[in-house]
């Protein structure tokens, strides 16, 4: 139903939001609220996370599936096996101005709250039209991604643009992901081009060798989202020598993949994320004015191209402040060898990466201070062996008060996606600050580093 919906929203002119099944009832009332929703369809098994929407009458409840009471009693308004088995309905063939918002896409920020990320009809069809240039993708593509919909990396990568080329376009459920499971159906469908994230590429590699020796029509295999260990790469090259991997780096206000590796990049410069993608530009600067850096020199990187989102929903000081004559500001810091390739160095900002996912510390802080125990905390991301990072909470505990690890994480769960509730929970006396009170949290990252063996 996922493309159904998508197709026929945007087809009306209207505006899809792809939101996070994971979400808590708190992050959805809070996007559904910011992006004006009149609309929301939901999975029966996602009903209890909707609860809200009983005091919301003015927005029209589709089940996806059957119909499904909120706690309140209140029933979704329609199916959407009703609405498809209904009488047809023509409407009038528009073709949308390019400039015409299509989709919603909430990213988390520093300043607490996610803001929605809007690519207009052009992105979208410039960003297909980008990826079938670069690699090759055509009626003979059957490609397949693994990731939940809601992000870029499993519906606008690979997928849309095999569509368009009228290629075959396959994806696996958003939950339960198997490794196993994945690769019999690349086997069994003749997948010649996946997406896997690191870690996924990382299980594949431990396979049995009787089913990596199915995949004989795989040729490409793209990841991105985090770093993939060098030892990784060299064993599945050794496995699957006629797999190209390919690595790639972007952000989805940025307009999803901005770099691309070539393959034989992925073993000779394992540490950078590939050269400028088709039809874009990307450049490290030095400044806020976007001077650029000279060759070897760090800075933040900045991205150009078709597909960059036009600014955030109703956020026009956070658009003006990221969004500079065409220029994404992506926050990352980076440089650009004499080779061309984009390294990542570091982040501008604090953010997480955790399996894929994008956590900025900002936001968990202004939810889990709430907690009556706690006088002060910090979030920090530290080392872990298969999702890259896991969130961290420092904690300076209330005179007189006590936390107790469990019962602080399930604190968290009711108010936060489960991907962002702290893995590691420190209590310490005092935070380190500068003199403007700021926290140092460089210090925090290089005192907890040893926390990636603590599993």
């Amino acid at each position: 139903y996922y493309w159904i919906l998508y197709f026929a929203i945007t087809g009306l002119g209207a505006i899809i939001v792809k939101l996070n099944w994971r979400l808590t009832s708190e992050e959805i009332d809070y996007a559904i609220t910011d992006c004006g929703a009149s609309v929301v369809f939901v999975s029966p098994e996602l009903s209890g996370s909707v609860g809200f929407l009983c005091d919301r009458p003015e927005i029209y409840i589709v089940s996806m599936a059957d119909h499904f009471a909120l706690d309140s009693g209140r029933t979704s308004d329609a199916t959407l096996a009703d609405i498809l088995a209904g009488e047809p309905r023509d409407f009038p063939s528009t073709t949308w101005p390019p400039s015409t918002p299509a989709v919603i896409m909430y990213t988390s920020g520093t300043t607490g709250r996610p803001k929605g990320a809007v690519w207009t009809h052009s992105n979208a069809i410039s960003y297909a039209c980008m990826q079938a240039l670069h690699w090759g993708i055509d009626r003979n593509t059957k490609a397949l991604t693994t990731g939940p919909f809601y992000h870029v990396g499993a519906f606008e990568n690979l997928l849309t643009a095999t569509l368009l080329m009228k290629g075959t376009a396959v994806f696996t459920q958003s939950t339960g992901f198997s490794i196993e499971r994945t690769a019999n159906v690349m086997a069994d469908l003749k997948i010649n081009c996946a997406l896997l994230y690191p870690f996924m590429i990382g299980d594949l590699v431990a396979l049995n060798p009787d089913l990596l020796n199915r995949l004989g029509n795989l040729r490409m295999l793209v990841t991105g989202g985090s770093a993939i260990a060098p030892s990784i790469i060299r064993e599945l090259r050794r496995l699957l020598p006629k797999v190209g991997l390919v690595q790639t780096y972007g952000l989805t206000e940025g307009g999803a993949i901005a770099t691309a590796s070539i393959p034989q990049d992925c073993v000779d410069f394992p540490e950078c994320v590939g050269q400028a993608f088709e039809l874009s530009q990307v450049k490290v600067c030095i400044d806020d004015a976007g001077s650029s850096a000279p060759i070897g020199g760090v800075g933040e990187v900045w991205i150009r191209s078709p597909s960059v989102a036009v600014g955030y929903w109703n956020r026009p000081h956070e658009t003006a402040e990221t969004f500079i004559d065409g220029w994404c500001r992506t926050g990352d810091l980076g440089l650009i060898n004499a080779g061309g390739r984009l390294q990542i160095t570091g982040r501008k900002k604090d953010m997480i990466r955790s399996g894929g996912e994008n956590i900025y510390p900002a936001e968990l802080e202004m939810v889990l201070k709430d907690h009556s125990a706690v006088a002060d905390l910090a979030i920090i991301g530290v080392p872990d062996v298969k999702y890259e990072e896991t969130v961290c909470a420092v904690i300076v505990v209330k005179d007189g008060a006590f936390i107790d690890p469990e019962e602080f994480r399930a604190y968290a769960r009711t108010r936060l996606a489960k991907y962002k509730v702290p893995t590691h929970i420190e209590i310490v006396d005092e935070l380190p600050r500068t003199a403007s009170g700021k926290i140092q949290k460089f210090v925090l990252r290089e005192r907890y580093l040893h926390l990636e063996n603590n599993h």
